[in-house]
């Protein structure tokens, strides 16, 4: 449905002076192509290759329109370096005077959402995630941000409020995002850069754009981990949920130290839980990363909500686009499972079977020296 339909429609439906406000009887929600369908598409346009896939997703996430605007590019899949894949992808889609998503964003900011709105999708894309408080704080103007911020979630789907593991709605460690993806990466990366194509060389500006797009993707990387852990465990895979992937962070008080972990799954029955922890660039699980991954998993582990997993058996997972051979030989002789986008696809791939592939298999019970 077009956006212009969508707002003609909530001007009958939800305005308190329309006429058929108030008499909704029904209401389906559309939701985007799930990541199985992403790889297929990705493998048959020449974009298989793990970090292209990221970028796209980072990008697109699962809405078939701008999936289809990259599949009339010509010639992208000639290009073998990623980096000056990237730029010509975004100068043909974004910076040109002709790219068919050069005006894309501003139609969505400009015509189909409140001026109000505008300053709190800006401000979580600058800073990626917010507090209630930290939103206050940077939008004084706002008297009231709690209808808007239910427009935004609810509604629209525009935002996403993140609980940590354990905490219940109305926590005051809850952290709000921008979840649609392609307005993420507007708002964060690409207007600037069409604004500058305006006046300076398009080749100079897709050049400033790309290291932005690559720390945008390190955020995007830990959605897209968590949904296709989530669509493996639906499909009957090895490791199956009984909950939603979380992760975990507290709020320091009274000299606690800072505890982050990108990815927490659990399945209730066999006591089985999978801590996680996603990079952009496999290299940069390292020897201080391992090492911290594993402080901040046994802090969480003595707080009393983490409590609630002592004794229960644990897996550690490292997740990364792709793997090398060697980076997975090394980590997994450590007892890392590793799991990349090729593994997913491979799962994703065969629906049927058990947990496939070159995984290995790390695990003890929490709390046991």
């Amino acid at each position: 449905m077009l956006g212009s339909v969508q707002t003609e429609m909530e001007a009958l439906l939800e305005n308190r002076k329309a006429p058929l406000f108030g008499r909704t009887t029904f209401s389906m929600t559309l939701g985007t192509w799930d990541l199985s369908t992403i790889f297929e598409v990705c493998e048959r346009h020449g974009a298989q290759d793990p970090s292209r896939c990221l970028t796209l997703w980072t990008l697109f996430g699962g809405v078939p329109k701008y999936w289809r605007h990259f599949a009339e590019i010509e010639s992208l899949d000639g290009i073998p370096e990623w980096t000056q894949w990237a730029k010509e992808l975004c100068e043909r889609l974004f910076l040109r005077s002709d790219s068919p998503l050069c005006e894309e964003g501003e139609t969505l900011l400009g015509r189909e959402l409140h001026l109000n709105t505008l300053g709190i999708l800006r401000t979580l894309a600058e800073r990626k995630t917010c507090t209630h408080a930290q939103l206050r704080e940077a939008l004084p103007e706002h008297t009231s941000l709690g209808p808007y911020l239910k427009n935004l979630t609810r509604d629209l789907g525009l935002v996403e409020k993140q609980l940590p593991v354990f905490a219940h709605e109305h926590s005051r460690g809850a952290r709000y995002a921008v979840s649609d993806p392609f307005l993420s990466a507007w708002l964060a990366v690409i207007q600037a850069a069409c604004q500058s194509a305006r006046i300076l060389p398009i080749a100079e500006v897709s050049e400033r754009l790309v290291p932005r797009l690559e720390t945008l993707e390190g955020i995007a990387f830990e959605k897209m981990i968590r949904e296709a852990s989530e669509e493996t465990s639906r499909t009957g895979m090895k490791f199956q949920m009984t909950d939603r992937v979380r992760g975990f962070w507290n709020r320091p008080r009274n000299g606690e130290s800072t505890i982050e972990i990108d990815f927490v799954a659990w399945n209730e029955d066999s006591h089985s839980v999978r801590f996680g922890s996603c990079k952009r660039n496999p290299e940069a699980h390292n020897t201080k990363s391992l090492r911290t991954f594993r402080e901040h998993v046994d802090a969480f582990l003595s707080t009393r909500k983490g409590k609630r997993f002592r004794g229960w058996h644990c897996e550690f997972a490292l997740f990364a686009p792709g793997f090398s051979s060697e980076k997975r030989d090394e980590l997994e002789s450590a007892g890392w499972i590793c799991r990349d986008l090729g593994d997913f696809r491979h799962m994703l791939s065969r629906k049927d079977s058990g947990e496939k592939g070159a995984c290995g298999v790390s695990a003890k019970i929490c709390g046991d020296e």
